[in-house]
């Protein structure tokens, strides 16, 4: 298994911070997030300026429901690395789930401004602003997102759903079939297709 590989790593190597940030982020995947803890905190003893094990660290604090605890360590995490648009990142996303909705976008912001061809983060962002109910403005994040983006169907889904909020049946025809070419395995594309077809009969 991976995370066995990165023990024996780990224990070769006991002075290299990376083997236990490559450990954490297995433990991450496994959603072993005090694990994983412990090792991105081995990673910063051997190497304080580590800012990704900072960041990755904060990130399993935020899934473990440690709000305060998290700030603190993406605060470090900045303190050493503040032009590191995946540590704005990963605290947008740790906000958002606290529900702090407002500082999760003005985190999105310092990303995007540090990294602006990174579809990930317009997407994300996009999402934050279609569950606050901006709809036009996650339009043009997803917009953005999709200058850069290889797979449309995300950008493209996400579009569909936010025309259908809006009211505009056509739009979110256009985005949904889409969505439906780029993945044809995924359902919901055609829920959006069938109920744009439904409000459109009921408006006729």
């Amino acid at each position: 298994a991976a995370s066995d590989v990165y023990k024996r790593q780990a224990m070769m190597v006991q002075q290299n911070p990376k083997a236990y940030v490559n450990l954490g982020i297995v433990n991450m995947q496994q959603k072993d997030y005090s694990e994983a803890v412990k090792n991105f905190r081995k990673a910063v003893k051997l190497d304080k300026y580590n800012s990704k094990a900072y960041s990755l660290w904060a990130s399993c604090l935020s899934e473990i429901g440690d709000y305060e605890g998290s700030v603190e360590v993406y605060e470090m995490a900045k303190k050493y690395d503040p032009r590191n648009p995946e540590i704005y990142l990963n605290w947008a996303i740790s906000l958002a789930k606290f529900d702090k909705k407002d500082d999760a976008e003005e985190k999105f912001k310092n990303a995007a401004s540090l990294d602006p061809t990174n579809p990930v983060i317009p997407l994300l962002w996009g999402v934050l602003l279609f569950e606050r109910k901006k709809y036009k403005e996650a339009i043009s994040k997803f917009s953005h997102s999709a200058l850069y983006s290889a797979d449309k169907y995300d950008v493209s889904y996400y579009t569909a759903l936010c025309y259908l909020k809006m009211g505009n049946n056509e739009q979110a025809v256009k985005y949904a079939s889409t969505a439906k070419e780029c993945r044809p395995e995924m359902t919901e594309p055609y829920l959006i297709l069938g109920e744009a077809y439904m409000l459109s009969l009921i408006h006729i």
